[in-house]
Protein backbone atom coordinates (compact mmCIF):
# COMPACT_ATOMS: atom_id res chain seq x y z
CA UNK A 1 0.00 0.00 0.00
CA UNK A 2 1.24 3.31 -0.95
CA UNK A 3 2.26 5.80 2.10
CA UNK A 4 1.89 9.24 2.57
CA UNK A 5 4.40 10.99 5.10
CA UNK A 6 5.01 14.20 6.01
CA UNK A 7 8.21 14.72 6.68
CA UNK A 8 9.45 15.91 10.18
CA UNK A 9 13.00 14.07 10.71
CA UNK A 10 16.02 13.94 13.00
CA UNK A 11 18.21 15.77 10.53
CA UNK A 12 16.55 18.75 8.60
CA UNK A 13 17.89 21.51 7.37
CA UNK A 14 16.64 24.85 5.37
CA UNK A 15 19.15 26.52 3.24
CA UNK A 16 18.39 29.35 1.18
CA UNK A 17 20.66 31.33 -0.93
CA UNK A 18 21.04 33.99 -3.00
CA UNK A 19 20.89 37.68 -3.49
CA UNK A 20 18.12 40.06 -3.67
CA UNK A 21 18.82 42.19 -6.54
CA UNK A 22 17.98 41.58 -9.91
CA UNK A 23 20.00 40.13 -12.89
CA UNK A 24 19.27 40.07 -16.69
CA UNK A 25 17.96 37.07 -18.44
CA UNK A 26 20.28 36.84 -20.91
CA UNK A 27 22.92 33.75 -22.45
CA UNK A 28 25.86 35.13 -21.00
CA UNK A 29 26.65 34.30 -17.74
CA UNK A 30 28.77 36.54 -14.88
CA UNK A 31 30.62 35.40 -12.56
CA UNK A 32 30.23 38.09 -9.02
CA UNK A 33 32.13 37.02 -5.99
CA UNK A 34 29.83 38.36 -2.53
CA UNK A 35 30.04 38.44 1.08
CA UNK A 36 26.98 36.84 2.01
CA UNK A 37 27.68 34.41 5.03
CA UNK A 38 26.12 31.81 6.89
CA UNK A 39 23.70 32.23 9.42
CA UNK A 40 23.31 29.09 11.95
CA UNK A 41 20.01 28.64 14.01
CA UNK A 42 19.31 25.69 16.13
CA UNK A 43 16.75 24.81 18.15
CA UNK A 44 16.91 23.40 21.80
CA UNK A 45 16.84 19.81 21.20
CA UNK A 46 19.39 20.21 18.43
CA UNK A 47 17.24 18.57 16.31
CA UNK A 48 16.30 21.33 13.76
CA UNK A 49 18.86 23.46 11.68
CA UNK A 50 18.49 26.78 10.17
CA UNK A 51 20.78 27.34 7.29
CA UNK A 52 20.66 30.86 5.91
CA UNK A 53 22.75 32.66 3.32
CA UNK A 54 20.35 35.15 1.67
CA UNK A 55 16.79 35.20 1.28
CA UNK A 56 15.74 33.62 -1.96
CA UNK A 57 14.54 30.47 -4.23
CA UNK A 58 15.72 27.15 -5.38
CA UNK A 59 14.69 26.31 -8.46
CA UNK A 60 17.15 23.02 -9.11
CA UNK A 61 20.11 21.89 -7.26
CA UNK A 62 23.48 19.81 -7.70
CA UNK A 63 26.20 18.84 -5.31
CA UNK A 64 29.63 17.19 -6.36
CA UNK A 65 31.31 16.75 -2.55
CA UNK A 66 31.39 19.42 -0.46
CA UNK A 67 30.49 21.77 -3.71
CA UNK A 68 26.68 22.97 -3.75
CA UNK A 69 25.68 24.73 -6.83
CA UNK A 70 21.60 26.15 -6.35
CA UNK A 71 19.46 27.44 -9.17
CA UNK A 72 17.77 30.59 -8.05
CA UNK A 73 15.50 31.49 -11.21
CA UNK A 74 16.27 35.31 -12.25
CA UNK A 75 19.16 35.22 -9.68
CA UNK A 76 21.24 33.23 -11.40
CA UNK A 77 23.10 30.40 -9.62
CA UNK A 78 24.73 30.29 -6.04
CA UNK A 79 28.37 28.37 -5.60
CA UNK A 80 28.35 27.31 -1.74
CA UNK A 81 30.92 25.24 0.20
CA UNK A 82 29.28 22.85 2.54
CA UNK A 83 30.87 20.97 5.71
CA UNK A 84 29.96 17.58 6.62
CA UNK A 85 31.37 17.49 10.41
CA UNK A 86 29.39 17.16 13.32
CA UNK A 87 26.81 19.79 11.77
CA UNK A 88 26.09 20.44 8.15
CA UNK A 89 28.27 24.08 8.01
CA UNK A 90 27.79 26.63 4.31
CA UNK A 91 29.76 29.05 3.31
CA UNK A 92 28.94 31.22 -0.13
CA UNK A 93 31.54 31.30 -2.78
CA UNK A 94 30.24 33.37 -5.46
CA UNK A 95 27.39 33.53 -7.79
CA UNK A 96 27.14 32.99 -10.91
CA UNK A 97 25.11 35.74 -12.31
CA UNK A 98 23.56 37.04 -15.64
CA UNK A 99 21.28 34.19 -16.24
CA UNK A 100 17.91 32.73 -15.63
CA UNK A 101 18.23 29.48 -13.93
CA UNK A 102 15.79 27.14 -14.30
CA UNK A 103 17.50 24.13 -13.30
CA UNK A 104 21.08 22.44 -12.50
CA UNK A 105 23.14 18.95 -12.98
CA UNK A 106 26.47 17.83 -13.32
CA UNK A 107 28.88 16.37 -15.03
CA UNK A 108 29.63 12.99 -15.18
CA UNK A 109 33.30 13.91 -14.65
CA UNK A 110 32.27 16.84 -11.91
CA UNK A 111 33.81 19.37 -13.89
CA UNK A 112 31.18 21.21 -15.27
CA UNK A 113 27.82 22.61 -14.34
CA UNK A 114 24.54 22.28 -16.72
CA UNK A 115 22.30 25.40 -16.36
CA UNK A 116 19.34 25.38 -17.97
CA UNK A 117 17.64 28.87 -18.73
CA UNK A 118 14.54 30.32 -19.45
CA UNK A 119 15.08 30.81 -23.70
CA UNK A 120 15.29 26.64 -23.40
CA UNK A 121 18.86 25.97 -23.60
CA UNK A 122 21.72 25.13 -21.69
CA UNK A 123 24.89 27.43 -20.32
CA UNK A 124 28.05 25.06 -19.80
CA UNK A 125 29.69 26.31 -16.42
CA UNK A 126 33.87 24.67 -15.96
CA UNK A 127 33.72 24.77 -12.38
CA UNK A 128 37.13 22.90 -11.41
CA UNK A 129 37.60 26.35 -9.61
CA UNK A 130 34.95 26.96 -7.58
CA UNK A 131 35.77 30.88 -6.92
CA UNK A 132 36.34 31.54 -10.76
CA UNK A 133 33.66 29.27 -12.50
CA UNK A 134 34.15 30.16 -16.43
CA UNK A 135 31.20 29.86 -18.89
CA UNK A 136 32.37 27.49 -22.05
CA UNK A 137 29.33 27.34 -24.73
CA UNK A 138 25.94 26.70 -24.42
CA UNK A 139 24.35 23.70 -25.80
CA UNK A 140 20.52 22.20 -26.42
CA UNK A 141 19.05 20.90 -23.42
CA UNK A 142 18.87 17.48 -25.66
CA UNK A 143 22.31 17.22 -25.41
CA UNK A 144 22.84 18.26 -21.66
CA UNK A 145 19.51 15.79 -20.42
CA UNK A 146 19.26 14.66 -16.69
CA UNK A 147 19.44 10.76 -16.05
CA UNK A 148 20.61 8.41 -13.48
CA UNK A 149 22.79 5.28 -14.50
CA UNK A 150 22.42 2.31 -12.20
CA UNK A 151 26.07 1.17 -10.89
CA UNK A 152 26.04 -2.20 -12.29
CA UNK A 153 25.45 0.20 -15.63
CA UNK A 154 22.28 -2.03 -17.09
CA UNK A 155 19.62 0.66 -16.92
CA UNK A 156 19.23 4.70 -17.19
CA UNK A 157 16.50 6.92 -15.37
CA UNK A 158 15.73 9.78 -17.34
CA UNK A 159 13.76 12.51 -15.86
CA UNK A 160 11.12 13.84 -18.62
CA UNK A 161 9.38 16.32 -15.91
CA UNK A 162 5.33 16.26 -16.38
CA UNK A 163 5.81 13.17 -18.67
CA UNK A 164 6.75 11.21 -15.60
CA UNK A 165 9.92 8.92 -16.07
CA UNK A 166 11.49 6.38 -18.22
CA UNK A 167 13.38 3.96 -18.02
CA UNK A 168 15.72 2.19 -20.35
CA UNK A 169 17.69 -1.02 -20.83
CA UNK A 170 21.25 0.25 -22.21
CA UNK A 171 23.23 -2.84 -20.92
CA UNK A 172 23.79 -3.38 -24.81
CA UNK A 173 25.16 0.55 -25.54
CA UNK A 174 25.07 0.31 -28.83
CA UNK A 175 20.81 -0.46 -28.68
CA UNK A 176 19.40 1.39 -25.73
CA UNK A 177 15.69 0.18 -25.39
CA UNK A 178 12.81 1.51 -23.76
CA UNK A 179 11.41 -0.69 -21.33
CA UNK A 180 9.35 1.04 -19.37
CA UNK A 181 7.57 4.49 -19.02
CA UNK A 182 6.31 5.92 -15.07
CA UNK A 183 3.49 8.59 -15.63
CA UNK A 184 1.77 8.60 -12.49
CA UNK A 185 3.52 11.86 -11.07
CA UNK A 186 5.77 13.98 -12.25
CA UNK A 187 9.34 13.72 -12.91
CA UNK A 188 11.99 16.88 -12.58
CA UNK A 189 14.94 15.23 -11.14
CA UNK A 190 15.90 11.65 -9.26
CA UNK A 191 18.70 9.95 -7.63
CA UNK A 192 19.18 6.19 -7.05
CA UNK A 193 19.26 5.19 -3.40
CA UNK A 194 19.32 1.21 -1.30
CA UNK A 195 21.67 -0.13 -3.87
CA UNK A 196 19.82 1.06 -6.70
CA UNK A 197 16.68 -0.82 -5.25
CA UNK A 198 14.70 2.84 -4.69
CA UNK A 199 14.31 6.13 -6.61
CA UNK A 200 13.42 9.61 -5.33
CA UNK A 201 12.00 11.76 -7.81
CA UNK A 202 11.78 15.24 -7.28
CA UNK A 203 7.21 15.71 -8.37
CA UNK A 204 6.88 19.41 -8.07
CA UNK A 205 3.58 20.38 -5.66
CA UNK A 206 3.27 16.52 -4.62
CA UNK A 207 6.87 16.63 -2.71
CA UNK A 208 9.31 13.67 -3.54
CA UNK A 209 7.71 10.42 -4.34
CA UNK A 210 9.65 7.00 -3.81
CA UNK A 211 9.71 4.20 -6.15
CA UNK A 212 10.60 0.63 -5.94
CA UNK A 213 12.90 -0.11 -8.74
CA UNK A 214 14.23 -3.26 -7.95
CA UNK A 215 12.68 -4.71 -11.08
CA UNK A 216 12.72 -1.19 -13.49
CA UNK A 217 10.37 -2.87 -15.67
CA UNK A 218 7.54 -2.40 -12.96
CA UNK A 219 8.80 0.90 -11.27
CA UNK A 220 5.93 2.21 -9.07
CA UNK A 221 5.54 4.62 -5.84
CA UNK A 222 5.79 3.12 -2.68
CA UNK A 223 5.62 6.18 -0.54
CA UNK A 224 5.00 10.05 -1.13
CA UNK A 225 6.72 13.01 1.14
CA UNK A 226 4.94 15.95 1.87
CA UNK A 227 7.35 18.66 2.50
CA UNK A 228 5.42 21.20 1.14
CA UNK A 229 6.62 23.44 -1.85
CA UNK A 230 7.35 22.77 -5.40
CA UNK A 231 10.15 20.14 -5.18
CA UNK A 232 11.83 20.50 -8.87
CA UNK A 233 15.30 19.35 -7.75
CA UNK A 234 17.38 16.51 -6.25
CA UNK A 235 20.96 15.95 -5.40
CA UNK A 236 23.05 13.20 -3.29
CA UNK A 237 26.09 13.08 -1.75
CA UNK A 238 26.31 9.25 -1.76
CA UNK A 239 29.26 9.36 0.35
CA UNK A 240 28.08 11.03 3.39
CA UNK A 241 24.42 9.99 2.91
CA UNK A 242 22.79 13.16 2.62
CA UNK A 243 20.19 14.54 0.08
CA UNK A 244 19.86 17.71 -1.21
CA UNK A 245 16.28 19.13 -2.29
CA UNK A 246 15.48 21.96 -4.12
CA UNK A 247 12.04 23.53 -2.77
CA UNK A 248 11.06 26.62 -4.71
CA UNK A 249 10.54 29.50 -2.97
CA UNK A 250 11.11 27.64 0.62
CA UNK A 251 14.72 27.63 -0.49
CA UNK A 252 16.77 23.87 -0.35
CA UNK A 253 16.01 21.03 2.56
CA UNK A 254 18.94 18.94 3.63
CA UNK A 255 17.82 15.41 5.28
CA UNK A 256 20.29 12.48 6.07
CA UNK A 257 18.97 9.73 3.63
CA UNK A 258 19.01 6.90 5.79
CA UNK A 259 15.99 8.24 7.90
CA UNK A 260 13.86 8.94 5.57
CA UNK A 261 14.46 5.68 4.24
CA UNK A 262 14.01 3.68 7.54
CA UNK A 263 11.11 5.95 8.35
CA UNK A 264 9.12 4.48 5.15
CA UNK A 265 10.40 1.06 5.15
CA UNK A 266 9.35 0.25 8.51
Amino acid sequence: MKKSISLILPLLFLLGCGSSSPSPTTNTPEIKSDTKKSIIKTDKDGKVTTITLDSGSADGIAVSGNALFIAKGKDGVDVVKIGYSDKISSEFITAIKGIHAKGISLSSDGKKIYIENEQGYVNVINIENLSNPQKERTITMKQAQKFAISEDANYKFVPKKERGLEIYDISNPSNEELIHTFNKANAYDIVLADKDTKALIASGITGINLLDITTPIKADIVANFLVGGNVKGLSLNKNEGILFVANGDNGVLVYNLNVILDMITK
